[in-house]
């Protein structure tokens, strides 16, 4: 099987049909600006995360202006504004008490568009144990993420 290393120590391999694939993402077609900006940006974000660096990852990754929505049937408010969005993330943060496991999946890419999944075993001040699961989708103009929607 044929590798190739990008920046950011991604590495892409040719499936049975002979076309570059990453995770979810497969190359069929011959990759446009747009598309390799959200394919870094999606991978970047992935890293970033399974880190831990969840404020970091949005103080790198998003607008200023960036729209968090979250789903209609939830009790949490949307924000507007990365400012927002990372003080939402702290006051999250700051309620974890123990991390007992964080799964974040590869992205799947289309177009200007990523999602992720992501799965929570936490123990949280307010709740005690939590499993979380989630899809995020995330949209990205010029090379930042301008929104970021959750399901669950």
């Amino acid at each position: 099987m044929d590798e190739l290393k990008l920046p950011g120590e991604v590495s892409w391999s040719k499936n049975a049909a002979g076309s570059p694939e990453v995770g979810n993402f497969c190359a069929t077609t011959p990759l446009s600006a747009p598309n390799m900006t959200t394919f870094f940006v999606a991978h970047r974000l992935v890293t970033l995360c399974r880190e831990g660096l969840f404020l970091d990852a949005q103080m790198e990754l998003m607008t200023d202006d960036c729209v968090q929505l979250e789903p209609a049937t939830s009790n949490a408010e949307n924000a507007s504004g990365r400012e927002a969005i990372q003080a939402k993330e702290w006051r999250l943060q700051t309620n974890i008490l123990e991390r007992h496991s964080i799964i974040i999946s590869e992205p799947t890419i289309v177009g200007a568009f990523f999602c992720v999944t992501m799965h929570f075993d936490l123990t949280l001040r307010d709740r005690g144990r939590v499993q979380l699961a989630e899809l995020i989708v995330y949209e990205v103009r010029e090379g930042k993420i301008v929104c970021e929607q959750f399901f669950y």
